[in-house]
């Protein structure tokens, strides 16, 4: 598994224009952001502090801002599903 720098670059690679559906992730979105950020190998620690990461990283790309929300927001709340899954409180 990578560093959350490194998986956070390849998402953004990956992931580059804003989610398909406003508000929402796609399946197939949900499942580029798990693959990509290796979150079926994380624990609810390692998820948080992941979680944290792409809202430092991201907010700091040059971006519009109405997308750069949306990007956080998707990503995040797959982030958030998983921990849940996993026992932790979101």
């Amino acid at each position: 598994m990578n560093t959350n720098f490194q998986m956070i670059k390849e998402l953004n690679k990956k992931y580059d224009a804003m989610p398909h559906t406003r508000g929402f992730a796609t399946k197939e979105e949900v499942e580029l952001i798990s693959k990509t950020l290796c979150l079926e190998e994380m624990d609810i620690l390692q998820l948080r502090n992941l979680r944290d990461f792409v809202v430092i990283f991201l907010d700091q790309m040059d971006m519009e801002r109405i997308s750069k929300m949306d990007k956080i927001s998707a990503i995040t709340s797959v982030i958030d599903n998983y921990i849940w899954k996993k026992g932790g409180e979101v």
